[in-house]
């Protein structure tokens, strides 16, 4: 199972999330993890599974945007 961590970036363009870091560090060679802005139509139709970091009501929005990327482009996507 290969699996997209996509990381909204709303309030700032270069964050980082140590929760995430921490939990999946073990699982290095089937997690990949990129931010908001770096997400692609190929990366959506590549991946089955996404998780979707959501910390911060500010970045809400960009939450919601992210979601109907991934669907619009991967009608079978597990968010």
């Amino acid at each position: 199972m290969k699996c997209l961590v996509v990381i909204p970036t709303t309030m700032h363009n270069f964050s980082f999330s140590a929760p995430l870091a921490w939990m999946f560090h073990k699982h290095a060679e089937n997690v990949f993890g990129i931010f908001g802005f770096e997400l692609t139509k190929e990366l959506a139709i590549n991946y089955e599974f996404f998780i979707l970091e959501l910390n911060w009501f500010i970045e809400l929005a960009e939450f919601k945007l992210l979601v109907e990327f991934i669907k619009a482009n991967n009608k079978h996507a597990k968010i």
